[in-house]
């Protein structure tokens, strides 16, 4: 295992090695924003059309970090792009779905509004934001965005004007391979160098990005000694890789990780190789030509030479991306998540370690890393509480359908079956709905919320590194009022998946992402709670501040703080709690902290001490909590 580490670490020195450096490194001039980057420079501009306040900021959009990945370059780890001479014109924000990487749009009005494929390969750009002054040593963050390792883009990130002014900090979103582009292992493509056989492209990318901010930021003003990544849900999942890549723990220092999607640790190489094997004798079979069986596909591809292999795949992934996205869904284009031929990286041992398990395998950080408290798994909540009528018509009103009911709990009297459910209880009122309900709901999300916040805050915390959990909450509390909807979006919706991204970044006031203007902000954000949310993102802005400005980690409490963010300790385990009523902040700490044993434990005494409740009923949730528990820890959460 030593010579196998030792060699992937002399590779991957080799592949970072610059060839070209700037003849002096000096900061950018505010006159002309010109920065000379090792490869060349670029030129910024003043930009300030991201928020109804009009933060002003310096920018320097798509800056090319790497060579595109065409040709043999594909399926290859990433290279210094060619140097260049004159200034790059990176001044403009003009970026459009043309200048996404490679992916699948699934029909989504913010993307192209139509199944089909969208981007380009030539993808690997970043975008630099730093706030309009002319201050040096400032804290860099990288964020690497989400989007299930298929979706969206670094570059579309026209949001993060307002909050590199709040943190007053330079804030790094870049491009990356996505889908099978960066995630893709096939024996044809091995050629002993342990980089490229790890199939993990777009973690190569990444360490990239921050190969180029350490030999970079100086000249943005930036501090190469203070880099914190950051990341949601497949981001966040990408960040946890970059935690266990032992090419990647001198490269950065500190980590913001949001619902990581752990679940989706599947990866091998000999896993990805036998998908990979598929996807080619499907390209053969769904390719225009005489093959119509697949017999006669596996026969084919079985006698091509690992040249011809090799030559194939590259043909296919290079100019034919309808037919890669057929292939990988077996017949039929979609998002490369649908498909079992697709992984979301590989445990290699080169890239990433052969395991995530925040022991052996974790290099520590510091690290703020928390979930949303309703997160992934309303649906199976929803169903197995026979609550489906009821979600049914949440949504309905939430779209705009006029609610015929008095209130809430005339809602829950009316779409539940109080006598029979899929789960196997009953409810004898809506006060015993609600307990059984959020019993079940917590059977999903609770289990998550160990693997993603408190395993990791006791690693880190075990290595004397400080450590901030969090979890999300507003939103998902029917006791805690939003304004509108109450009941049915706190039940039914909740703090969902990525809520809590405006909470840290705050998009109260500026367009977000589209996907969260066409959700989050659609159904949920109104005048009558615009305070007390505002109040809520502005004192966590505050804490994220000072965490990136700390060279440690250390969240020191100030006057914007209502409270103090108490580390995640050995001997004091906690996290904060994110809340808001329609006028005013709550945040507060929590302390009940669990392992997947503890929890069990946990929710059948809550079982047990329901009033209401029959033995059977009782009987019942028991047995269904101890089976949702042990779901999500098999990854089928």
């Amino acid at each position: 295992m030593k010579k196998i580490t030792i060699f992937c670490l002399l590779a991957f020195l080799l592949a970072i090695v610059s060839t070209v450096f700037a003849d002096e490194k000096i900061t950018f001039n505010p006159h002309d924003l010109i920065v000379n980057t090792q490869h060349g420079p670029i030129k910024g501009g003043a930009l300030g059309d991201g928020s109804i306040n009009d933060p002003k900021v310096y920018a320097w959009i798509k800056i090319p970090y790497a060579a595109p990945p065409l040709g043999d370059l594909m399926f290859m780890p990433p290279i210094d792009p060619k140097p260049w001479k004159e200034p790059l014109d990176c001044s403009k924000y003009e970026i459009t779905i043309n200048d996404y990487p490679m992916q699948w749009d699934w029909g989504r009005s913010y993307f192209s509004g139509k199944h089909q494929p969208i981007g380009t390969l030539d993808c690997l750009y970043l975008n630099v934001w730093r706030p309009q002054t002319t201050e040096k040593n400032l804290p860099v963050q990288v964020d690497f965005h989400g989007g299930s390792t298929e979706n969206w883009a670094g570059l579309d990130s026209n949001e993060w004007q307002d909050y590199v002014n709040e943190a007053n900090c330079i804030l790094v979103a870049p491009n990356f391979r996505l889908g099978p582009w960066g995630n893709f292992s096939h024996p044809a493509l091995k050629t002993g160098d342990p980089l490229g056989d790890s199939g993990n492209f777009a973690t190569l990318d990444q360490l990239k990005v921050l190969k180029w901010v350490q030999d970079n930021i100086t000249l943005f003003g930036g501090n190469p000694d203070n880099v914190t990544i950051s990341g949601q849900s497949s981001g966040g999942l990408q960040s946890v890789y970059l935690l266990h890549s032992p090419l990647a723990k001198d490269l950065f220092h500190k980590a913001m990780i949001s619902s990581p999607s752990l679940m989706h640790i599947k990866g091998t190489i000999e896993k990805g190789n036998n998908a990979g094997k598929k996807i080619l004798e499907n390209f053969l079979l769904y390719e225009e030509n005489e093959v119509s069986t697949e017999e006669e596909a596996i026969k084919i591809a079985a006698s091509m030479t690992r040249e011809e292999q090799a030559a194939y795949l590259r043909k296919m992934f290079g100019g034919e991306p309808l037919l890669v996205f057929t292939a990988i869904g077996n017949g039929t284009p979609e998002r490369p998540s649908k498909s079992d031929l697709y992984y979301w990286g590989f445990l290699d041992g080169c890239v990433i370690n052969k395991a995530i398990d925040w022991d052996k395998n974790y290099y520590p950080k510091p690290l703020i890393i928390g979930t949303t408290e309703t997160d992934r798994y309303n649906t199976p909540t929803i169903k197995a509480a026979g609550a489906s009528a009821l979600s049914d018509y949440a949504y309905a009103i939430l779209y705009g359908k006029e609610d015929k009911y008095n209130n809430f709990e005339e809602a829950i009297k009316d779409l539940v079956d109080f006598e029979s459910t899929p789960g196997g209880w009953k409810y004898s009122s809506v006060k015993d709905f609600l307990e059984k309900y959020y019993i079940v709901r917590n059977s999903r999300q609770v289990p998550f919320a160990v693997a993603a916040v408190h395993i990791p805050c006791r690693a880190t915390a075990e290595a004397g590194l400080n450590a901030y959990g969090y979890r999300q909450d507003w939103g998902s509390d029917v006791n805690i009022p939003v304004g509108r909807f109450d009941g049915y979006f706190q039940l039914i919706v909740g703090a969902d998946h990525s809520s809590d991204l405006f909470a840290m970044y705050d998009w109260n006031d500026i367009k977000g992402p589209g996907w969260f203007d066409n959700w989050t902000r659609k159904l949920i954000f109104f005048d009558e709670n615009y305070a007390g949310r505002k109040e809520m993102t502005n004192a966590i802005q505050a804490y994220l501040k000072e965490f990136l400005h700390s060279t440690d980690g250390t969240i020191k409490k100030t006057e914007s703080m209502p409270i103090l963010w108490e580390p995640w300790t050995k001997d004091a385990e906690a996290f904060m709690s994110w809340n808001a009523s329609p006028d005013a902040m709550i945040l507060k700490m929590e302390f009940d902290t669990f392992t997947n044993d503890t929890l069990e434990a946990f929710l059948i005494k809550k079982i047990n001490g329901l009033k209401d409740a029959t033995p059977e009923d009782k009987n019942a949730l028991i047995d269904y909590v101890k089976k949702a528990i042990p779901k999500y820890i098999a990854g089928e959460g």
